[in-house]
């Protein structure tokens, strides 16, 4: 049954590429490849998503307000992880598996973000957008930082680097 299911898959990702210009999405991969492996040397990179992605993520944290101060300082990296997945679901509706391996890549570069900014946790090195956040959770800590506040909450504080790492190694593996 997987077997046929996947076979089935096969074949309708070749149909879907019947007529499709690889000389156009070429130029794409490699630039995706690019920004994949500089990832992938350099923790601290940012790709031209970083913009949208940081506005997906403070968007976030308006559409999770009034559901809890952690789905609040969760709802950032929740959104910004939600929006190519759901970018990915309707492309693959389409059948355009080309733009769900965009999508999918466009997921992996958030969590190359998000990894970046869980890791700094505890050292609380990175700028925020807004140091005055009127949000709840910062009570009286002055770092307004989302991943300080989740991972003290979850007694995970201490372990912010390695988590971090592991979530650079899903990225890696999309």
């Amino acid at each position: 049954m997987h077997a046929s299911l996947w076979n089935r898959w096969i074949q309708d990702m070749r149909m879907a590429c019947v007529g499709q210009s690889a000389v156009a999405r070429i130029p794409v991969l490699l630039v995706l490849a690019y920004w994949g492996l500089r990832h992938m040397l350099d923790p601290e990179y940012t790709t031209l998503f970083a913009g949208i992605n940081l506005g997906i993520h403070e968007a976030g944290h308006e559409v999770f307000r009034g559901a809890g101060e952690f789905l609040l300082a969760a709802g950032g990296t929740i959104l910004q992880c939600m929006a190519p997945l759901a970018a990915a679901g309707v492309f693959f509706r389409q059948k355009d598996y080309f733009a769900v391996s965009f999508a999918l890549f466009w997921l992996a570069d958030n969590l190359f973000s998000v990894a970046q900014y869980m890791g700094d946790a505890r050292a609380l090195n990175l700028p925020r957008v807004s140091m005055e956040r009127t949000i709840g959770w910062a009570n009286g800590d002055p770092s307004g930082h989302d991943w300080h506040y989740m991972l003290r909450e979850l007694g995970l504080l201490s372990a912010d680097r390695v988590l971090a790492g592991a979530l650079r190694l899903g990225a890696c593996a999309l």
